[in-house]
């Protein structure tokens, strides 16, 4: 499997519903979905800088890790919501400048995702996603297993 690949359609809508539920700027911004399948995480957000946005035209891509993705999915739907979310929290646009800033997020003071969600689920989403990504590990360590003799 490729380390960088297309998002599927039903992928992007969902997404792009984040983006509208999540992003409030008035700012437009250019996004760029793409996938990777070694992404440690679910999701990461990248902002381009000043010269690949001058020739791209793209602002941020949002890096999905879809193998991650299905895996938290498949025990809770929410826990991928709140984990995008969280992710989503760390952009900030200067509306004076229109710089875009994407700050490192910070479970243990992210203190809005807590009071909208709920200590409980928020610490559920990170336990799903560090279980899912150390089974993904697992699956491309096995995969990579050499029996030749």
């Amino acid at each position: 499997m490729e380390r960088y690949y297309s998002l599927s359609e039903d992928v992007l809508e969902v997404l792009n519903t984040y983006v509208s539920k999540f992003l409030a700027t008035t700012v437009r911004l250019n996004i760029v979905f793409i996938g990777d399948s070694k992404l440690k995480k679910l999701i990461k957000i990248k902002k381009y800088n000043d010269e690949d946005r001058f020739i791209t035209g793209n602002d941020i891509k949002i890096i999905i890790n879809k193998s991650i993705w299905d895996l938290i999915e498949k025990d809770d739907q929410k826990a991928v919501e709140v984990l995008i979310k969280e992710e989503f929290d760390a952009i900030s646009v200067n509306l004076e400048t229109g710089k875009i800033k994407v700050d490192k997020p910070r479970f243990n003071t992210n203190k809005n995702l807590i009071e909208k969600y709920g200590y409980d689920i928020v610490s559920r989403a990170k336990e799903l996603e560090e279980l899912a990504l150390s089974q993904a590990e697992d699956k491309a360590n096995d995969a990579e297993v050499d029996i030749s003799i």
